[in-house]
């Protein structure tokens, strides 16, 4: 991502930066370092001593110009991008979860031209009014977004289901972290001689940083989610909590906690507009401020319209956990409300076709999509 955009769409939490934290500490502190059981210390990343390696005869092979990158590349790794969820892994917002919550499963769009685009809203709306009336009330808008929402946990749930079958070839219904960490290298770029001489001696490859930083990441995100007893392998149940941690109250707790470090700059446990809101630390460019100023005004909006229930202007750790949880059976009351409150131009508190047509820079979340889109097969 070009630097001068970084800060716009980086999050507070800082998570590459956090990661090569955890790096350092690893590094100086591996014997302090508790690990579950069955978990090599050595299993995390490579230790020796820098020096060590490049010594005469041990010199690790660099590989780093056959790494491939892009989402084929990564296919096995846990999503970034969660639908149908109010934010991100990283805390900043999801800026496709009015048309997550409202068109479904939209990962086969095409480009249509604005007329189609047009017809495909005339379908959803007619989907959406049950009662063939006219009008979308609160509670069809609720219901359909709850519909929504399911399809998007259902197809979680089937494509885990084909990677973790591609990830446990014996068929033993557990997947160890060497033989992910294997695929994850073979993905990369990496020979399978190189990825299966890594996993006995883990300085046999010279890592790039970025590489590297996933693999910390997400081996203790593997460690998370492995249950008692924690044998270092997980089964395919454990394995979507580890792929999708809105399918998991342990992991989903986590994930909030991580994200509550983030935002909460004093420790007081609260979240405030303020803190919500607030920009990365770093200077930019003038021609950028506007676009610092729209952000901060996008997640102000948010606080205040969707996170702050009681409208105190703090939210705390379990006001986090509700917003950020999909099977809340708040959040589809709420989203049906808001969505019926910014298109409800004559203020009946219902939608007609002429509305939603006006309103679909909303509806499809403005910016979020582009116009020339369709939904999927099922329409």
């Amino acid at each position: 991502m070009d630097e001068k955009f970084s800060h716009i769409s980086a999050h507070p939490l800082k998570m590459r930066t956090c990661v090569r934290s955890v790096y350092v500490l690893l590094l100086l502190f591996q014997p302090l370092l508790i690990y579950p059981v069955g978990v090599s210390t050595r299993a995390v990343l490579p230790l020796k001593d820098k020096n060590d390696i490049e010594q005469p005869g041990l010199q690790a092979p660099v590989v780093n110009q056959h790494i491939k990158e892009g989402k084929e590349s990564e296919n096995i790794l846990p999503p970034d991008h969660i639908d149908a969820v109010r934010l991100e892994q990283d805390g900043d917002l999801n800026k496709d979860f009015h048309k997550e919550v409202l068109l479904g499963n939209h990962e086969d769009l095409e480009a249509r031209n604005p007329n189609e685009t047009e017809k495909m809203l005339r379908v959803v709306f007619e989907k959406v009014d049950v009662d063939s009336d006219g009008l979308i009330k609160d509670q069809e808008l609720e219901d359909w977004i709850v519909v929504k929402i399911q399809e998007h946990f259902d197809e979680a749930v089937r494509e885990n289901e084909n990677i973790f079958l591609t990830l446990d070839p014996d068929k033993d219904g557990y997947v160890t972290w060497k033989e992910y960490l294997k695929k994850f290298l073979i993905d990369k770029g990496f020979p399978t001689q190189l990825a299966d001489q890594h996993m006995d001696d883990y300085e046999s490859l010279h890592l790039p940083d970025d590489v590297k930083d996933k693999i910390i990441r997400y081996r203790f995100r593997w460690s998370e989610a492995d249950e008692e007893p924690q044998d270092n392998r997980l089964s395919e149940k454990e394995f979507l909590a580890f792929m999708h941690p809105e399918h998991s109250g342990k992991m989903l707790e986590t994930w909030v906690k991580d994200i509550m470090r983030g935002l909460d700059t004093n420790g007081d446990g609260i979240i405030t507009e303020a803190e919500f809101s607030a920009l990365p630390e770093g200077q930019v460019d003038e021609q950028w401020e506007k676009a610092d100023r729209d952000w901060q005004e996008e997640r102000k909006a948010e606080f205040q319209r969707v996170i702050d229930l009681d409208g105190n202007g703090r939210v705390s750790m379990e006001e986090l956990k509700l917003y950020v949880d999909p099977k809340n059976p708040n959040h589809a009351k709420a989203e049906a409300h808001n969505l019926i409150e910014l298109v409800d131009s004559d203020r009946d508190g219902s939608l007609s076709l002429e509305e939603v047509l006006a309103g679909r820079d909303v509806i499809l979340g403005s910016k979020m999509v582009d116009t020339g889109q369709s939904l999927h097969d099922e329409f």
